[in-house]
């Protein structure tokens, strides 16, 4: 389920780990994702007009990602979506999917796990999640299947 979230800085919700200065959003939404409410904050996805490519690793630490994207998937069924839906979900795979480079280098799991950000002259530290090794198998099969489901707009 897609929910609109501030970024990082004052007076956000996002949770801010003291000890490793790391930030992890999934802290913040998965208690929403379980709260009857939720419709107040839920995008319309049903609204598209057009298939749907949803991609996910299973281990994302940024936020639930996996969870987000069955739920889309669910609801797009309950709204009778009438364009398809194509919802994969990488098993230990972290936040970062998408790396549309022929770059294929494997990386310490160090730099998937925990990536930093300057953002507006301050740092910030993302735990991505994920096994170096599934992450980088992942990226390749989703930039497959991304480029598939985009050749059929020609």
């Amino acid at each position: 389920m897609p929910v609109i979230l501030p970024g990082p800085g004052a007076g956000n919700p996002c949770h801010l780990d003291n000890n490793q200065q790391i930030i992890a959003y999934r802290h913040y939404i998965e208690p929403l994702l379980k709260n009857a409410d939720k419709d107040a904050y839920t995008i319309p996805v049903e609204r598209a007009k057009g298939p749907i490519l949803l991609l996910s690793g299973e281990d994302d630490q940024t936020w639930p990602s996996a969870q987000m994207a069955n739920l889309i998937e669910q609801r797009l069924k309950q709204k009778q979506y009438p364009y398809g839906i194509r919802n994969i979900v990488f098993a230990d795979a972290g936040h970062w999917l998408l790396q549309f480079q022929n770059n294929y280098q494997v990386f310490s799991s160090t730099f998937f796990r925990v990536v930093g950000l300057n953002i507006k002259g301050k740092q910030y530290k993302f735990n991505n999640g994920g096994s170096a090794w599934s992450t980088m198998m992942a990226r390749r099969k989703a930039r497959a299947e991304t480029l598939q489901f985009l050749a059929q707009f020609k």
